[in-house]
């Protein structure tokens, strides 16, 4: 059997950490922010780095400086191939998402952890599918007026989970407005705060159905707008994306 290689999303580079390696020191190789190093991969920006760790580069194809620092790393052997991916689906107007979302009083639990992002608390969420590099991990970054979640590269058919207790509000193929989503689906959590969940293989769920954080709602695809087997994870509060990270652990 040939050597099998990480293949990193269109967007990104692989780096393995040595000895000396800071996301500073990174930073500076590769010309990207070090917030974008910490976002991509799920890292605080003051982590320490550890021998051999893989961390994603949010390289941009378009900066031949940047191609240039990041071919010097070499490819790196490793028992299974990521599936890394990205996508960009066009945001709904806000005359599609009033028509779609209800704010009914917050329906989280007393006692569930919330935290407060843009002014609004909204309950704290889990990941929808379990970061695991390099087989699982992030590809794309939330960008403000660029890109509106985050995108998570996983095998296909890999579980994807509620964020947040709620009620589905949305799972269909590409609803009208919704240009490049694929199949997804969106979960109501109460007073204008949803998540979405776009580009899935299936549904496991719904529209009315009732979920618990963890619950099963769909598996991971490849559809819509999409370069590979990801999931694009949103975060709105009312018609306004804003950085799930923020919410998230």
């Amino acid at each position: 059997m040939g050597q099998q290689l990480v293949i990193p999303p269109a967007t990104g580079k692989l780096h393995v950490v040595k000895d000396g390696d800071t996301l500073d020191s990174l930073a500076t190789t590769y010309s990207v922010s070090k917030a974008g190093i910490a976002a991509v991969n799920g890292l605080t920006e003051d982590a320490t780095l550890k021998d051999k760790q893989r961390l994603l580069i949010p390289v941009k194809a378009s900066d031949p400086a940047t191609l240039t620092a990041a071919s010097n790393s070499a490819p790196v052997p490793i028992g299974t191939p990521a599936e890394g991916a990205s996508g960009s689906p066009t945001p709904p107007s806000a005359s599609t998402l009033s028509s779609l979302m209800s704010t009914p009083g917050v329906i989280t639990a007393t006692g569930v952890p919330t935290v407060t992002v843009n002014t609004k608390k909204v309950p704290k969420l889990a990941m929808p599918i379990e970061l695991a590099p390099p087989k699982i991990g992030i590809s794309t970054g939330f960008q403000a007026g660029v890109h509106t979640g985050i995108d998570i590269f996983a095998p296909v058919g890999t579980p994807i989970k509620a964020a947040a207790a709620g009620t589905v509000k949305m799972a269909a193929f590409q609803p009208t407005g919704f240009s490049g989503y694929g199949n997804i689906v969106i979960i109501d959590h109460g007073d204008g705060v949803s998540t979405w969940y776009a580009h899935c293989s299936k549904f496991d769920v719904a529209i009315g159905d009732k979920v618990k954080v963890g619950d099963v709602i769909g598996k991971v695809g490849n559809t819509g707008l999409s370069q590979g087997y990801h999931l694009h994870f949103e975060l709105r509060l009312g018609a306004t994306a804003v950085n799930p990270r923020l919410a998230l652990p």
